[in-house]
């Protein structure tokens, strides 16, 4: 895991300067107000870590991104 080598990180949670908070984990009723901002956190994460899961990637990342540095074959970068 990346993770136990301290290459990754999940982020469920990400709080604005004005102090409201997104909650990648329960988009609720009114998701539609975050999701251009979680799609752009992912997008832009994708600049800086090899690999980027996020919500409705897969069962496993439903409810939070997954950044990693892991360093992949010919360079390969996962952004999804």
């Amino acid at each position: 895991s990346e993770h136990g080598k301290g290459n990754a990180l999940d982020v469920m949670s990400i709080e604005l300067n004005n102090g409201n908070d997104i909650d990648v984990r329960k988009p609720g009723l009114f998701a539609f107000r975050t999701r251009g901002f979680l799609n752009n956190v992912r997008a832009d994460g994708c600049q800086y870590f090899n690999t980027v899961l996020g919500p409705g990637y897969n069962y496993d990342h439903r409810n939070h991104f997954h950044f990693d540095v892991k360093n992949r074959r010919n360079g390969y970068r996962a952004c999804r």
